[in-house]
């Protein structure tokens, strides 16, 4: 190895041989640099090997060379070219390599040739040279790296650490003094995680470092982690008690709080996982404990006994130390805190805990023996829900707890929030079994009365000298309530013996313990108190109930018959009136229903027949609202009940409560047909008695729909024409019932769906009215108070299946009349707007031309109702289309008139401008108007025919169709007014304009004024029908029986004479200017001006004279209006005064 001269004699012979790799990937000149052979090196180099050839490593001959550490190769191979910073596969550089491998003179060399950024480089991990060196230990690679001008010293890793952090997590405390020497600031620089060096070397348990780092005048020792723990709380936490010391030493901050709100003694606390009592005992006794263990005593000590501790800090749940020592049962740290301060023994955490109450919780009896003996302990403290730690000794079972709270002056009577007192929950815990959590949470399982412990603590509780038993709590109970309603055989007995007085103690509600023990069915109970001799066994609650009311409405039949023979009053009354014997009837159920129907005894039956042979019973008693006991059998279906009822008493069956009602009455009504036939089979059963509202059974049944017990009544002969106080039949009701249920389906359902329980209901009705029309007694005939038969109201009600079923029984039954107002089925049928019922009865052939007490035909109330199929129905089917009313009114005039109003009215919804009824109507006229017997001519009792009805409602449609059927109607006079003076009267100008228009019209008709409708257009000031009329011929120069033209009653107008008083020639003239050009105008003088333009147009003149001797310009105001209307007479006429002008 190492000949250099046969090295270069192979190389001669075969230069590639300086090229060859072993299986490492290793050339010649990686073997020879680290075996340190120079001249081979040298031979090799020359030979032009390859300076940067790396193995499979990534390592080239530099790195060889220093991994032999041959200072001399590396510095030779540096000047020949080597690079000083290649790196292998994992990052090493030269430098990594000689600081892993301890080779001091090698990093000499290196740092000789390297530039400062090659000192820092890092490898895969992320670690500097510098960084190994630390994790290494190499002291004086170490300070030959720090001491290098090229050195970054604050240069941090993944994590944010410096070289720094990483000495202090290696316990390096010479690496640490050499880069704190070199750069003082590193030494309070946090990493990712917020820790500072010093974190680190106190998490780790390098005291000597610790010591190192917290030394500098600079350190911040209290600085917190991301966690908020201080070095001194890692140390704590990680038990390493040198570094506390030297923390506490060196002025850490033992009250320093981390994110938690934990100090160090918290930490102390919470990190110990047996008691410190048990583990000095254990030390005396020389049994081996765990270092661990022995280091926290020592940790606690330290802390408690400094002067800067502050040991009523509470962390982030409320928690001071002393809460912890007393919680895990730290007897010796309990006695040091309350020694070094005693006030925190009555500290209580938010919620109200104190640590007597965690001792307490947590069963640390020897705890609580300390704390109460001492003179500061407050032992009633009250946490926030109320409970004094004698309170939570009682829910947790803690006997020997609550016995030395008791021996040291617990209040036993202390009430917590709710009321109640430790016996109260000692009492409650053997209903429900309360247990406490760590966390104080409430929780229940079941608790045996046997257990020892318990009794042991309630007859503590019992026999205390200060222990006041009648105390109440929040709900008004007394311990005895609550053993009474639990069935507390143990407790009752023990508060009795020594209060016996408190047995018949009632709470607000007038419940005494036999209340609650018989309410909740505690047979033993009930008998331990009907046994003592003080107790009165018929006390009544604020509702008047005895205990014995109390078990029967629970139908608990031994807590029954406990109170019967403790001498219980069986025919008590509550404030109801009811007896126990009501109310085991009342109380029933579903199933109970069906249990008493079978043959099988329930605790229902047994307490019946007992109540019922007790010798004492009165089974006729009646309640408040008149029903005895079998009232309620009937009402709640007690089959049973009935039949025992009447065996013991038969003459009951007939008797009725304050509304009439008997069992029968009640049975049917509720539907229970077994019932019915129980009380029917007897001979003295009154199948028609009325009740309060001389309903019978009957009526009941059917306003029910009960079908079974309608067909039980029916079977036994119940009267079907029976009527009830608005002398309605069964039948009128079944009818009734069938509307008010189709009523109710259409008014519940919008989206569509069928209802078919609703479907099932209506069908149900109809079986029960087929039932009752075929029954061979029925009378048909028959009217209630309102007059109607039952077809009548099957006609109001919509109820079409009743009406053919009747029909088909009694078609005579068709044209009977109502007496109310004498109208058949049909009218009705048509007031109510039911078309189905209209066009049944109309098939059916009945008389369609009725009237009814105000002459009305079926027809008349179609129309009116603006029922368009009713009288499409009616009219197809023959009915009179002329026939007239006791006013003399068509069906045509009713609809004209409708049309009025409905034209004038607001309230109608509009469409296109339009109320929607009134189209409506309007398509009915035309229906009328082109039916062939229709008579215009009639006319009604003020002698007005249909035209004078439209004209009146300004139907310009109706009266186009009016003339179109006939035209001589035109000029027809009601007596005085022609259709064209109605028109004209009440300014609807369309219909004036279709009058006028006919070449039949007479225009100049007058009315008994010698008015013609010229003149009543004029005396109303209608402008539009004023046009129409003179555009269509009217004669403006007739005049009335005063004499008067237009012209004369235009200018007469105390309007026109106040505009023209003060008006000039010149105005006046301007203004028909403005007419001739612009047309007429909005105001009233341009109006008025047009007016007379236009009746001069058409031919007035102006010097006729009226009865008076007066003519137009007579009633000029003044000359030059006068003058006006001269002139405007001339341009329009060149005709010469006539005679009488």
């Amino acid at each position: 190895m190492g000949n250099a001269t046969e090295v270069q004699g192979l190389i001669s012979r075969n230069p590639d041989l300086v090229k060859y790799e072993n299986k490492q990937g290793q050339t010649p000149l990686h073997a020879a640099a680290h075996a340190g052979h120079m001249e081979t090196v040298v031979a090799l180099v020359t030979s032009k090997a390859q300076l940067e050839k790396q193995d499979k490593k990534g390592y080239t001959a530099l790195a060889s060379a220093i991994f032999g550490d041959e200072p001399e190769i590396v510095e030779y191979l540096l000047e020949s070219g080597s690079k000083p910073n290649a790196s292998s596969k994992m990052g090493f550089t030269p430098l990594h390599i000689a600081a892993i491998e301890g080779h001091k003179k090698c990093v000499e060399v290196l740092l000789s040739r390297l530039t400062p950024s090659d000192v820092d480089c890092r490898d895969v991990n992320g670690n500097t040279p510098l960084v190994i060196a630390i994790a290494k230990k190499y002291t004086p690679i170490i300070q030959l790296l720090v001491e290098h001008q090229g050195i970054s010293l604050d240069l941090k890793d993944a994590h944010q650490r410096t070289p720094l952090h990483i000495a202090a997590l290696c316990g390096n405390k010479l690496a640490g003094e050499h880069i704190l020497k070199a750069n003082p600031e590193l030494i309070n620089v946090q990493s990712q995680d917020g820790f500072t060096a010093l974190h680190l070397a106190a998490f780790y348990g390098h005291a000597d470092t610790v010591l190192t780092l917290v030394t500098p005048k600079n350190c911040v020792k209290d600085l917190r982690n991301n966690r908020g723990h201080t070095a001194l709380h890692l140390a704590i936490i990680n038990r390493h008690y040198e570094c506390v010391k030297t923390l506490v030493g060196k002025g850490a901050n033992l009250n320093a709080q981390d994110g938690n709100g934990n100090t160090g003694l918290h930490l102390v606390m919470m990190k110990t996982s047996i008691s410190i009592e048990n583990l000095l005992e254990a030390k005396l006794k020389g049994k081996a404990q765990t270092a661990g263990d022995d280091i926290l005593q020592d940790i606690f000590q330290l802390l408690v006994e400094h002067p800067t501790v502050d040991l009523s800090l509470k962390n982030n749940k409320d928690l001071n130390c002393l809460h912890y020592a007393a919680s895990w049962g730290h007897k010796f740290a309990v006695k040091k805190i309350v020694e070094a301060k005693p006030s925190l023994m009555n500290v209580a955490q938010n919620d109200g805990w104190t640590a007597l109450h965690l001792a307490i919780m947590n069963d640390h009896t020897s705890i609580v023996s300390i704390l109460v003996k001492q003179e500061l302990c407050s032992k009633d403290l009250k946490n926030a829900k109320g409970h004094t730690v004698l309170h939570f000794a009682v829910m947790s079972d803690k006997g020997d707890c609550a016995r030395i709270l008791l021996e040291n002056g617990a209040d036993v009577n202390a009430q917590d929030d709710d009321g109640n007192t430790s016996l109260h929950l000692a009492t409650m815990t053997t209903i429900i079994g309360f247990r406490i959590t760590n966390e104080g949470i409430l929780q229940t399982d079941k608790v045996k009365e046997s257990d020892a412990t318990r009794q042991d603590m309630i007859e503590l509780l019992v026999k205390d000298r200060n222990a006041n038993l009648s105390l109440k709590n929040n709900q008004d109970f007394s311990c005895l309530h609550y053993a009474s309603g639990s069935g507390n055989i143990y407790v009752m007995n023990k508060i009795l013996e020594v209060a016996p007085g408190l047995i018949n103690m009632a709470k607000n509600d007038g419940f005494a313990p036999l209340h609650l023990a018989a309410l909740n069915g505690c047979t033993d109970a009930v008998e331990t108190l009907v046994n003592q001799g003080n107790c009165v066994t018929d006390l009544k609650n604020v509702e008047g109930q005895t205990a014995l009311h109390l078990a029967t409405s629970k139908k608990n039949f031994e807590c029954v018959k406990a109170l019967i023979n403790g001498g219980a009053n069986v025919n008590a009354q509550d404030k109801d009136g009811d007896t126990s014997l009501h109310l085991v009837m009342e109380n029933l159920t579903d199933k109970d229903v069906k249990e008493t129907s079978g043959t099988g005894t329930t605790d229902e039956q047994r307490i019946i027949e007992t109540l019922l042979h007790h010798g004492q019973i009165d089974i006729g008693l009646q309640n408040n609202k008149g029903y005895n006991c079998l009232h309620y059998a009937a009402l709640n279906g007690n089959r049973f009940g009935v039949e025992k009822i009447l065996e013991a008493n038969p003459s009951l069956i007939r008797s009725t409560g304050n509304d009439g009602q008997t069992a029968l009455h009640i049975a049917a009504s509720n539907g229970f047909a077994d019932i019915l036939t129980a009380l029917l089979q007897k001979e003295n059963c009154g199948k028609d008695i009325r009740n309060a509202s001389k309903q019978t059974a009957l009526h009941l049944a059917v306003d029910e729909c009960h079908l079974k017990c309608i067909k039980v009544l029916l079977e036994y002969g119940a009267d079907v024409n029976a009527t009830d106080i608005h002398e309605s039949t069964s039948l009128h009701l079944a009818i009734a019932k069938v509307s008010m249920k189709v009523s109710k389906l259409s008014s519940t359902k919008d989206d569509g769906e069928v209802d078919y329980q609703f479907l099932a209901t209506i069908k149900k009705y109809q079986k029960v009215i087929k039932l009752l029309v075929e029954r061979p007694t029925v009378d048909l005939t028959l009217t209630d108070k309102k007059g109607f038969n039952c077809l009548h109201s099957a006609a109001i009600n919509g109820n079409s299946f009743a009406v053919k079923t009747m029909l088909e029984a009694k078609p005579s039954l068709i044209n009977t009349t109502c007496t109310a107002d004498r109208g058949t089925a049909l009218h009705l049928a048509v007031l109510n707007n039911h078309t189905d019922i209209v066009a049944a009865l109309c098939e059916q052939g009945c008389n369609l031309n009725i009237p009814n007490i105000n002459g009305q035909t079926p027809l008349h109330l179609a129309a009116d109702s603006c029922n368009t199929k009713s009288v499409e129905i009616l009219l197809n089917t023959g009915a009179n289309v002329n026939a007239q009313d006791k006013y003399g009114d068509t069906c045509l005039h009713l609809l004209l008139e409708k049309s009025f109003k409905e034209a004038t009215g607001s309230t109608a919804k509009k469409q296109k401008g339009v109320a929607k009824s009134l189209l409506v109507i309007q398509n009915l006229i035309r229906m009328l108007l082109r039916h062939g017997n229709i008579d215009v001519t009639l006319r009604d009792n003020n002698r007005d025919n249909c035209l004078h009805f439209a004209a009146f409602s300004g139907n310009d449609d109706a009266v186009k169709e009016i003339l179109k059927a006939k035209k001589s109607v035109i000029n027809d006079r009601n007596g005085s007014l022609a259709p064209l003076h109605i028109a004209s009267f009440y300014d609807h100008a369309d219909v004036v304009q279709t009058l006028a228009k006919q070449g039949n019209c007479n225009k100049d008709l007058q009315n008994s004024n010698s008015q013609t409708a010229l003149h009543i257009a004029i005396e109303k000031n209608h402008y539009k029908c004023i046009e129409a009329l003179v555009n269509n011929g009217a004669n403006v120069n007739a005049k009335d029986n005063g004499g008067n033209t237009s012209l004369h009653l235009v200018m007469m107008k105390e309007s026109t004479q106040t505009m023209l008083r003060s008006a000039s020639k010149e105005e006046l003239w301007d203004v028909v200017k403005k007419i001739e050009q612009d047309g007429s105008g909005q105001d009233e003088m341009t109006n008025l001006v047009a007016l007379i333009t236009s009746l001069l147009k058409h031919g007035a003149n102006i010097h006729l004279l009226n009865n008076k001797e007066q003519n137009v310009p007579h009633f000029a105001p003044n000359s030059s209006v006068q003058s006006f209307l001269e002139e405007l007479f001339v341009r329009f006429t060149s005709t010469p005064k006539q005679a009488g002008t």
